[in-house]
């Protein structure tokens, strides 16, 4: 019996035994925190993954998980993804109104495909004068267009006990 597809906005919290097909439009390695060295690996893949609909969600592999989809999935490949997990969206980074973030497990299936439907990324632009008024909230994924006007030196510190770097830009809208 085959499974019936999904759509990123028909998700819901837990185990997900729907069949859902996705873009990888941007993906990233991050090293993990010490607790998750005895899970296989000591790092974490990250996606943002995109449907037909334009809907996206930030995907999340480590462990073994990451072992066995690490070498799988390259940015910019369409794919047919089920037997997922979804689990509440708390971390950095986070797309701006997701509640949820896909977690791959070690019973995920993943098939790559050939989907000419789903767009190769749908950006959701922003106008730089709205970013100020976000409150607190900066850990939401957003698309700027605007004039670099100041880019800092690069500054070293630390963020939860965990070595960070970051570079200062500034940004002029044009309007």
């Amino acid at each position: 019996m085959s499974q019936a597809n999904c759509f990123i906005r028909d998700l819901s919290y837990g185990k997900q035994k729907s069949k859902m097909c996705v873009r990888v439009i941007r993906q990233w390695i991050v090293p993990s925190p010490t607790h998750f060295k005895n899970l296989g690996g000591t790092k974490m893949m990250g996606m943002l993954l995109l449907d037909e609909q334009g809907s996206k969600i930030e995907a999340t592999s480590k462990g073994l998980p990451l072992l066995k989809f690490g070498s799988i999935m390259k940015e910019g490949e369409c794919y047919s993804i089920s037997n997922f997990r979804l689990a509440r969206n708390v971390g950095w980074p986070r797309l701006k109104g997701n509640t949820f973030k896909l977690n791959f497990t070690i019973s995920t299936n993943i098939e790559r495909i050939l989907a000419t439907t789903i767009k190769d990324y749908r950006y959701d632009f922003v106008p730089l004068r709205d970013i100020g008024g976000r409150g607190n909230n900066d850990c939401d994924l957003i698309d700027v267009v605007g004039q670099l006007v100041v880019v800092s030196h690069v500054s070293k510190g630390v963020s939860s006990g965990m070595s960070s770097i970051s570079v200062s830009i500034v940004l002029k809208d044009d309007k």
